[in-house]
């Protein structure tokens, strides 16, 4: 027989590796794969049906043996008896469907320390015997659905530990199992789980007659929150056996990094409660031996021994700057039926004394993917004025606005404040409340506080005296009045007295709107004309210096309007005033420049007429001569600058120059086309002309 010749060990075992006797099947690391000669295969399933032990560990097998399931050779007529196989410490990376079909008896199987990355479904179907499944130290990332099933009812002990498993549960479908008063050990520590999924509604009731016994070992792993979704049949099995034994039940989650906030607290709660319920100590789970890692401020602390207001978390998105946004689960009572909540718990918004003037534009409303029952709002303690409706504020359940500088409440702002359960508005400046707020239905409203404002008892509030009676048992503390020492709803106000007062009042208020109204009349079409003259004797009465001036005016107009000018002004005006007209009087003296016969024309008139029309405005140099005219009248005020405008459309011209325009703007000026035309422009011209003084 060669080196590669198959022997059979005929005793109680068959050993692949070490023949206790003179047999031996394989060659060790020194030859890994060997195995057997296939030409002897068959010499050895003659023999194979007198063992129940197959060994083959530490032989450098890197794919499993064609052993069980050989194709020529059939099942049906071999009673395999093996019972046991041991094929650790060797190279096997993965399993077919199937590989074990035959070993209908078997009852222990050990693969661990492989290299196995993946279980697939139904590799070990037809092994209904199945006791023992050991894996640990293999390279286990994924294990899809049926790998162990309900038809595998007599397993006690799967070894997982220390592979690379993220996800747990789900698949490990023997759980589903009714209890067979057997328990069941499920080792999986040192992997990377950070789910669990042990979800309750997929698991059969325990039958009154069973009792439970499970022992979980999930030490070193990466479980982060306790969700009770993932131990529902736990709590489920000890809900349902409260007169039973519970000394079997065991789930050890130590030296995970645990994150000690709201997810954990509903957990801790229903634990705490269960003690409570079957008045004995609730150990299964081991509460004492579970350490928070964070946060920092509870690290290494005990989850058994946390307050519950120390679980809650905290919430960024849509949380106002300096505010602190926290979500809580929160239940009255333990239940099973507060397993995976959808809408649970409570989100507060802390906005207290941040000096805030105004309601925060956004904040959150739910956490994750849970819609809280109760949202808080508290913005006590800022300088807060005045309310907008916003739209978050219809979700709010409780609003503190206590201790702000609010002194007035709009109907809308009452109509949101309906959906509210409680309302906090002590400490404010209100005076008083919009009336018609009596239209509204507090339904929601459990207590509204109205204490300490400065509410106004008088005849504008009579109204408040009743509703506040009326609304007494939403009112933590009846409001008193500010201006005099009576609680609102005791106002003791006379209603005739209000109304006479208010009569009066509607009265006097007509009356004095009539007259306001006429005066307003009077002014509008007296005022130009009043105001000029008032302004004409003012300038006549100051005393003029007449030794220099030899014109009563100079009149400044663009040349293409030398017509209009001539008919309309110079036709006017003299001869009863003698005018300064360029195109007549210009005379250069000593070689002047145009600018320095401008000024010297200003300083010899004792007005200047400005005639504003389009070509004007558009005209560079007539521009430049405003500029200078206006500049000397600002200079001496007493000679007094009059500007005609031919059109008023001109003055939404976007060409007006900014000197113009800002004269316009605070000076008085003559319209050609508004009645008074020529009054107002005389009224404007001194009362006695250069001739009369000349005369005189």
């Amino acid at each position: 027989m060669d080196s590669l010749t198959v022997l059979f060990l005929l005793s109680l075992n068959l050993h692949f590796c070490v023949a206790e006797l003179t047999f031996q099947i394989c060659y060790g690391k020194d030859n890994p794969g060997a195995l057997w000669n296939v030409t002897h295969e068959k010499e050895m399933w003659k023999n194979v049906t007198l063992y129940k032990s197959l060994n083959g560990t530490n032989c450098g097998i890197v794919d499993l043996p064609r052993l069980f399931t050989r194709e020529d050779l059939s099942c049906m007529n071999h009673s395999f008896v093996i019972e046991k196989v041991e094929l650790s410490f060797n190279l096997i990376s993965s399993i077919e469907n199937q590989t074990f079909n035959c070993l209908k008896e078997l009852k222990y199987l050990d693969l661990s320390h492989n290299m196995i990355s993946e279980l697939k479904g139904g590799i070990f179907d037809g092994l209904v015997n199945l006791e023992v499944v050991k894996l640990n130290d293999n390279r286990i990332h994924s294990m899809e659905d049926g790998v162990l099933t309900d038809k595998h009812k007599h397993i006690s002990f799967l070894d997982l530990s220390c592979n690379m498993l993220t996800v747990f549960g789900g698949n490990i479908d023997f759980f589903k199992r009714y209890s067979a008063n057997s328990c069941i050990t499920v080792n999986v520590t040192h992997n990377a789980v950070s789910k669990l999924q042990l979800d309750l509604n997929s698991y059969h009731k325990v039958r009154d007659s069973d009792f439970i016994c499970y022992y979980v070992f999930l030490q070193f792993n990466n479980i982060t929150d306790l969700n009770l979704g993932s131990f529902g049949i736990f709590v489920d099995a000890l809900s349902k056996n409260v007169a039973k034994s519970y000394e079997h039940e065991e789930i050890d989650l130590r030296d995970n990094p645990f994150i000690c906030d709201c997810n954990v607290r509903l957990f801790h709660k229903l634990m705490q409660s269960f003690k409570t319920i079957f008045k004995q100590r609730f150990e299964w789970l081991e509460l004492e031996k579970l350490k928070c890692a964070s946060p920092e401020k509870l690290e290494g602390s005990s989850i058994a021994e946390l307050p519950s207001e120390e679980l809650f978390c905290r919430v960024y998105k849509h949380c106002p700057f300096s505010c602190q946004c926290i979500f809580k689960e929160d239940f009255d009572e333990p239940s099973i039926n507060y397993l995976l909540p959808e809408n649970t718990g409570y989100l507060r918004v802390l906005c207290a004394g941040q000096n805030l003037t105004a309601l925060p534009t956004l904040i959150p409303y739910r956490y994750k993917d849970k819609l809280p029952t109760q949202l808080l709002l508290n913005l006590s303690q800022n300088s807060i004025e005045h309310l907008v409706p916003l739209d978050y504020i219809e979700l709010v359940t409780h609003l503190d606005l206590s201790h702000n500088r609010i002194k007035d409440l709009s109907l809308s702002m009452m109509k949101i404040f309906s959906n509210l359960s409680v309302l906090y508005l002590n400490g404010n400046h209100l005076q008083y409340m919009p009336e018609d707020m009596r239209t509204i239905q507090f339904r929601n409203m459990k207590k509204m506080h109205l204490n300490d404002n400065k509410f106004i008892c008088d005849c504008s509030s009579i109204w408040m005296e009743n509703y506040f009676a009326a609304i007494r048992n939403k009112l933590s503390v009846m409001p008193k009045c500010y201006n005099k020492d009576a609680l609102i709803n005791d106002m003791k106000i006379n209603q005739t007295f209000c109304w006479l007062n208010m009569t009066a009042l509607l009265s006097c208020t007509i009356t004095l709107g009539i007259v306001l109204l006429i005066g307003a009349l009077i002014a509008y079409y007296l005022y130009p004309l009043v105001k000029i003259l008032y302004c004409n004797r003012i300038n006549d009465t100051a005393a003029e210096n007449m030794d220099d001036v030899k014109y009563d005016a100079y009149v400044i107009y663009h040349p293409d309007d030398t017509e209009w000018v001539i008919e309309h002004i110079i036709g006017l005006l003299e001869p009863q005033y003698k005018l300064c007209i360029p195109q007549r009087d210009f005379r250069p003296e000593n070689d002047e420049l145009l600018v320095d016969i401008i000024m010297r024309s200003l300083e010899e008139s004792r007005r200047s007429i400005v005639v504003l029309t389009q070509t004007f405005i558009r005209d560079n140099e007539c521009k430049a001569v405003f500029a200078q005219a206006h500049g000397y009248f600002m200079r001496n005020p007493s000679q007094k600058m009059m500007l005609v405008v031919q059109d008023e459309a001109i003055l939404k011209d976007n060409c007006l120059d900014d000197g113009i325009n800002l004269y316009i703007k605070t000076c008085t000026y003559l319209a050609f086309r508004k009645r008074f035309f020529k009054k107002r422009i005389l009224n404007e011209m001194p009362i006695k002309s250069i001739q009369d003084f000349n005369h005189a």
